[in-house]
């Protein structure tokens, strides 16, 4: 099945993609400080992030430029190599992009990105323990946010269609949010 959306972060600064991408075909549909969003065809995105050297602030700096260090190398049908930041760094990677949007958390995709993260991912806690220590920090702050946020339970919820009929669901969800936050 091919993507529909895809969201990255540039290793390059955004005005230098621009003119290669609408030489592609893509047409681009949104510009933000820290972020465009691009179209091509029948409906497929592309949001692209700002680079770490785009960044003002120290913290998103310092996340972007972990993001860009700590990957895999995943490789497609067509034979490109993409690299893929690893699950543990990518609280911290959606968090930034969700204070970038400034939408509230209950109307932010990118917190249900996080919590979905945080079920689907049951070896998430070990691998946060060996990020270093200044993204770690990051990762447990942001856990700790989203644990201690009045709306989380509801974002639980309506993320995790099962944890809309069982409420145990979205205690074992804040309880997972609340080890992390302890690392």
């Amino acid at each position: 099945m091919p993507w529909r959306h895809a969201t990255v972060t540039a290793t390059v600064p955004l005005d230098r993609l621009g003119a290669e991408l609408a030489q592609a075909g893509f047409r681009r549909s949104a510009r933000t400080p820290t972020a465009d969003t691009w179209g091509i065809g029948d409906g497929a995105t592309l949001r692209i992030h700002a680079s770490a050297a785009e960044a003002s602030d120290l913290e998103d700096t310092m996340v972007r430029e972990y993001a860009t260090l700590l990957t895999n190398v995943a490789a497609t049908a067509e034979g490109t190599a993409v690299r893929v930041t690893v699950p543990a760094a990518l609280p911290a990677v959606w968090w930034w992009r969700h204070r970038a949007s400034a939408a509230p958390v209950e109307d932010s995709p990118e917190i249900e990105d996080i919590i979905e993260l945080v079920v689907r991912h049951p070896d998430l806690a070990k691998e946060v323990s060996q990020l270093p220590d200044e993204l770690r920090r990051v990762v447990s702050a942001v856990a700790q946010r989203i644990a201690t946020d009045d709306g989380c339970t509801w974002v639980i919820a309506r993320a995790l269609p099962d944890a809309r009929y069982t409420p145990d669901v979205v205690n074992g969800v804040v309880d997972r949010f609340c080890r992390l936050a302890q690392l």
